[in-house]
């Protein structure tokens, strides 16, 4: 198919910029919130590397603007990365321009939380002091397996092995 426009991005698609003029022909706010999760979705497979960026929503918000020719908003889209990245547990940086005071609160206690163990071992009691030798199972230490003595292949041989080369 012909189309008269350049495609903004290649990496993301032709598919997904028709996807966000699409979507942004919707009406109202509420109409576009799950299409735009999707498209969220789809920017953040195309660009994985924006994961790691401090200011991922912009970017992502920055993207669907020029896709959709203006009609999702810019606004709209950061806050929905925002709220999927605090879904999914990472916290945003506190130090953003434009965050206000009670936001900053939230994000400080969220990264001061603790974290829970999912590895089902009992948590250490803080008070407790490390183990020391006696207390140590020896059974525990029979079960973890031995590596198999290194073999000097050139010894048959009169040499040693600093001599291949």
């Amino acid at each position: 198919m012909n189309y008269r426009d350049k495609i903004i991005d290649r990496q993301i698609g032709r598919n997904a910029e028709l996807f966000a003029l699409a979507v942004g022909e919707k009406a109202t706010r509420e109409e576009r919130y799950p299409l735009v999760r999707i498209l969220v979705s789809i920017l953040e497979q195309a660009r994985p590397e924006w994961n790691q960026s401090p200011n991922k929503d912009r970017q992502i918000a920055h993207i669907v603007f020029k896709m959709s020719k203006g009609a999702i908003p810019l606004d709209e889209t950061a806050e929905i990365v925002r709220l999927r990245d605090m879904e999914r547990g990472f916290v945003p940086l506190p130090e953003r321009p434009g965050d206000t005071d009670a936001e900053r609160a939230s994000y400080s206690e969220a990264a001061e939380a603790p974290v829970a163990d999912v590895s089902g071992a009992p948590a250490p009691d803080e008070g407790a002091a490390a183990p020391d030798a006696e207390t140590t199972r020896p059974e525990a230490l029979a079960e973890v397996p031995v590596r198999p003595p290194q073999v000097d292949l050139f010894a048959e041989r009169g040499g040693s092995s600093s001599d291949a080369v």
